[in-house]
């Protein structure tokens, strides 16, 4: 995937006040709301966006981007209510994964590992080292090998765990996997998605399996339950064509 000169690893909700902090410090305003829709003016090929429908006020704007991840499919409904045709946006769908935020007891490398225990077959990964983290992220995958699941992990024959572990620059280690594909993107934003906890301690058992270093988490887990368990769905994108072509 990468080395320390091509890839770094940043936590998601650090990095997106960074941007902001450095947006605004250059003269931009940061605006709180809830889009709900598109303000379009003009007839024919002269249609264009010209703002943004925000809590029932239309904020003015000669572009908007979209990125609101598996709820981004609002977008073909906006298009239609402006007149313009809804498959100019391609469709979004969401996957329910799973995640959990773990602090290791000693410090660790840079490297993402990726597991997958399918059927009492475990694909081995190394284990994350005790280094000091350098705040740079490449990724490393051994060669398969045949064998059961560490009792720990959560992993039961006949079913698919592939735990992913990826290190943060602030110590923590993010664990996610076990995805769940039946269930829908709540309407209200990601504040109605819930916690399946038995699925995250899946996770925390998983990583303690495959590092040392997340061994005896457990009882953290348990005790900051609400901080460390995460549930997010992940954007799925369709294949379409760009507005305004005809190829």
């Amino acid at each position: 995937m990468g080395g320390p000169t091509t890839t770094a690893q940043v936590h998601p909700a650090l990095l997106t006040r960074a941007l902001i902090a450095a947006a605004v410090a250059r003269g931009a305003v940061l605006v709180r709301g809830c889009a709900e829709g598109l303000r379009v003016e003009g007839g024919g090929q002269e249609r264009r966006v010209t703002g943004v429908l925000v809590d029932g006020s239309v904020l003015p704007a000669d572009a908007a981007v979209v990125a609101m991840g598996p709820w981004s499919d609002a977008l073909r409904g906006w298009l239609a209510a402006a007149g313009l045709p809804a498959s100019c946006a391609p469709r979004i769908s969401g996957q329910k994964y799973h995640s959990v935020v773990l602090r290791p007891h000693a410090p660790v490398t840079n490297h993402m590992l990726f597991t997958g225990f399918n059927g009492g077959v475990e694909t081995a990964t190394p284990s994350l080292g005790s280094s000091a983290h350098t705040g740079s992220a490449s990724s490393r995958r051994a060669n398969n090998t045949h064998a059961q699941p560490p009792a720990s992990s959560g992993a039961r024959v006949g079913r698919s765990v592939e735990p992913e572990l990826y290190p943060r620059p602030d110590g923590t280690v993010y664990a996610c996997g076990e995805p769940q594909s039946d269930v829908p993107v709540p309407p209200g934003g990601a504040a109605e998605v819930t916690v399946d906890a038995a699925r995250a301690d899946s996770i925390v058992a998983a990583a303690a399996s495959l590092a040392s270093c997340l061994k005896g988490r457990q009882q953290q887990h348990q005790q900051q339950q609400q901080q460390h368990q995460q549930q997010q769905p992940v954007p799925c994108f369709q294949a379409t064509k760009p507005a305004g072509d005809s190829s």
